[in-house]
């Protein structure tokens, strides 16, 4: 069985809003590939599969993974290309 420690457990309406923020053309590559790390970890994957399947180091996703449990959203849409963009994400008003 998979440790647990490895996923994350989506709050409110995270996963939707994760969701929507992966089909808009606005934000950084580095912005889409961290929304389907912490999508990719919410779904039950774990870190070692996620950074290999997305090229990157198991390291990274671990920190992008804590930062995504202390700051929720905000920790991901730092990366948005528009600040102003990323003021209205936070807001909820997606």
């Amino acid at each position: 069985m998979r440790n647990s420690k490895h996923h994350i457990v989506f709050i409110a309406n995270e996963e939707q809003r994760i969701n929507e923020l992966l089909e808009r053309e606005d934000i950084s590559t580095r912005a889409r590939v961290q929304l389907k790390l912490i999508r990719m970890l919410g779904k039950g994957g774990i870190i070692v599969e996620a950074a290999e399947i997305h090229g990157i180091s198991y390291q990274t996703v671990g920190k992008w993974k804590k930062a995504f449990n202390r700051d929720r959203l905000e920790s991901l849409l730092v990366f948005l290309e528009d600040k102003k963009d990323n003021e209205i994400v936070l807001k909820g008003k997606l």
